[in-house]
C-alpha cells in the first residue's frame, strides 16, 4: 500500500507540498485576468490608507476578487466569500488568505469614489491596446436594472417626474465633463459621431449638442406613442418653421404665430405664440391644427415654446438623412450588446446596494469587469 499517498485534508496542509498554482491549468483565465488587475493604477485605494495599524489584505487582492467574481456572474458579497474558501481560482488571487464576506462588502461600500479612477484606467488600457479609437462612434444607451429598495421607498409620480430631471442633469454634467476633456485634447478637427437612444432626446441635451464642437450627435427622436409623427400630423408644432428676423412662428399654410407672453409651467419658462383668432376661424385646416383643450377654448392655434423647439426640429430633420441612419444603426451592435451581457451572461439584474452613489460605484466594478473581459479575450498578446 506504499503506492498510495496520504491523504493530508485533516492536517490543515492540504497545498504544503504543492504551489496554488499547480492545481490551475497553465492557461487559466485567472493569471491574465491577475496581470490586468496589476497593470491598473489603483494609487486612489492605496493612498486612502494608513500606513499604522494592523495587518491588512492587499487592497489589490480585494479588488481582483471583486471584479473577477462579476467577470465570472458572482455579484453577491456572501458567495465571492465562499468561492475564496473554495474555489481554486479565488483561492489563488486571495494568495490562499481566507477573506470574509464583510471585508469584502466593506471594501466595496468604502471605495466608491475611488473606483471611478480605476474605471478609467481600464479605458486607457483599451486604448492602449487598439480597442477603443477617437475617430469611432461613441454610443450612450438606457437600460433598467432592478433597485434594491422596499415598497417604503416607492414614489410617486411627481416625484419620479423630478429624478427623471436630475437624470436629464446627470447626463448634461457628464457631456460638459466631455467638453472639458475635449479642450484638453486640442488638434482634434474632425468630428466625433455620438449616438444616443430616444431617451436622451430631451431639449436640453440637444441644445448643449448643437453647440458642441467636437461631436457630431446622433439622437432619435422615436416617439412611440405616436402622437409625434410629423407625417401623420401635418400641423405638429415642429412642422412650422421659426421666423428669426420677424420672432415668429409660421404655420404650414403661411399665417405668423406672434409673440404672445412668457409665463411658466412646470417650473419651467416658455414663450407663448399665437395666430389671430380671424386667420384660425376661416383655415380650411382649423379642425386638423387647432386640437388642444387650450386651443379650441381660446378658438385659435397657439405653440408654447420651450426654448428647445428648435433643436428637436433639427435633429429629426437630421435623423431623415439616410446617412444618418446609417451612421446609427452601428450604436446598436455598439452599446446595446455590453448591456444584454451584463445583465444575462453576467447576472446583474438587480443592484445589491442601496443609495446613488453605492449604486453607481456597485455599477463601476461591474464596468471594470467587463471592460478587463473584453481586453482579455481580443488583445491577450499586447497585455503580456
Amino acid at each position: 500500500m506504499k503506492r498510495i499517498k496520504e491523504n493530508f485534508s485533516e492536517q490543515g496542509i492540504l497545498f504544503s507540498n504543492h504551489y496554488v498554482g499547480d492545481r490551475l491549468k497553465k492557461n487559466d483565465e485567472v493569471y491574465l485576468f491577475k496581470d490586468l488587475i496589476d497593470k491598473l493604477d489603483i494609487s486612489a485605494i492605496i493612498n486612502s490608507y494608513s500606513p499604522e495599524g494592523g495587518s491588512m489584505f492587499a487592497p489589490v487582492d480585494q479588488l481582483a476578487i471583486i471584479t473577477f467574481a462579476m467577470f465570472k456572474g458572482v455579484t453577491s458579497s456572501v458567495m465571492m466569500a465562499d468561492l475564496v474558501r473554495n474555489h481554486l481560482q479565488f483561492i489563488y488571487l486571495a494568495g490562499g488568505h481566507i477573506i470574509a464576506r464583510r471585508t469584502i462588502s466593506d471594501f466595496r461600500i468604502k471605495h466608491k469614489e475611488s473606483i471611478r479612477k480605476i474605471f478609467e484606467s481600464t479605458v486607457d488600457m483599451a486604448i492602449d491596446c487598439g480597442l477603443v479609437r477617437k475617430d469611432e462612434l461613441f454610443a450612450l444607451d438606457g437600460a433598467k436594472f432592478e433597485a434594491n429598495a422596499s415598497f417604503s421607498k416607492t414614489r410617486r409620480k411627481k416625484e419620479w417626474e423630478e429624478r427623471q430631471e436630475k437624470i436629464v442633469e446627470y447626463v448634461d454634467n457628464f457631456l460638459e465633463e466631455w467638453e472639458k476633456q475635449d479642450e484638453l485634447e486640442e488638434g482634434i478637427e474632425e468630428k466625433i459621431p455620438f449616438a444616443s437612444d430616444a431617451g436622451y432626446n430631451k431639449g436640453k441635451n440637444l441644445e448643449y449638442l448643437d453647440k458642441e464642437k467636437n461631436i457630431d450627435p446622433y439622437v432619435s427622436m422615436f416617439d412611440r406613442s405616436g402622437k409625434n409623427d410629423l407625417e401623420e400630423n401635418k400641423f405638429h408644432k415642429e412642422n412650422f418653421t421659426f421666423d428669426e428676423e420677424d420672432e415668429c412662428w409660421i404655420c404650414p399654410v403661411g399665417e405668423k404665430l406672434e409673440f404672445m407672453k412668457e409665463h411658466l409651467k412646470d417650473g419651467k419658462k416658455y414663450t407663448l405664440y399665437g395666430c389671430q383668432l380671424k386667420k384660425c376661424i376661416y383655415c380650411p385646416h382649423r379642425d386638423e391644427c387647432v386640437t388642444t383643450k387650450e386651443d379650441t377654448k381660446k378658438g385659435y392655434r397657439t405653440i408654447d415654446d420651450d426654448g428647445y423647439l428648435i433643436y428637436r426640429k433639427e435633429m429629426r430633420k437630421k435623423m431623415e438623412l439616410e446617412s444618418s441612419k446609417k451612421i446609427y444603426a452601428k450604436r446598436s451592435g455598439c452599446v446595446e450588446p455590453v448591456f444584454g451581457q451584463i445583465k444575462n451572461n453576467r447576472g446583474m439584474k438587480r443592484f445589491r446596494l442601496k443609495g446613488l452613489e453605492k449604486v453607481k460605484a456597485e455599477f463601476l466594478y461591474m464596468a471594470i469587469a467587463h471592460n478587463l473581459g473584453k481586453i482579455m479575450k481580443h488583445k491577450p498578446a499586447m497585455i503580456q
